[in-house]
């Protein structure tokens, strides 16, 4: 199992998820199948490297129907980055501001069983 993790000092925006599923676009089940790190598209100093994963749609709730996502998020959890494990099922919550970019602040995540009984009203 691949993980790659965002340190744990917490500086981020917001203090806790936005699990009201209603505010995002799109909403997707499944599961991470690849993760690699980068150097991101920021230049500035010093620089923001990401995390960049190969996301395999399970089910859509919400947006375009595909097989497959490239998503992102940043490594320092200061950026409001996350964690990103291989093989664990995630819903992936995106708003229509934030393209690919996953957050902390956001509903994305591992899926438990409160944001399952959400997902079935939702359909």
């Amino acid at each position: 199992m691949a993980t790659l993790l965002t340190p744990l000092a917490l500086a981020c925006s917001c203090m806790a998820p936005n699990n009201d599923l209603g505010l995002y676009g799109q909403l997707y089940t499944g599961y991470f199948t690849e993760v690699k790190l980068h150097k991101g598209p920021n230049k500035k100093a010093p620089p923001y490297y990401e995390i960049e994963g190969k996301f395999e749609v399970a089910a859509t709730y919400r947006g375009a129907n595909v097989p497959l996502l490239t998503l992102r998020t940043y490594v320092a959890s200061r950026n409001c980055g996350m964690p990103i494990v291989v093989g664990v099922e995630y819903l992936v919550a995106l708003g229509s501001e934030d393209g690919n970019l996953l957050s902390r602040c956001s509903a994305t995540g591992p899926l438990n069983i409160k944001l399952r009984e959400q997902l079935q009203e939702i359909q």
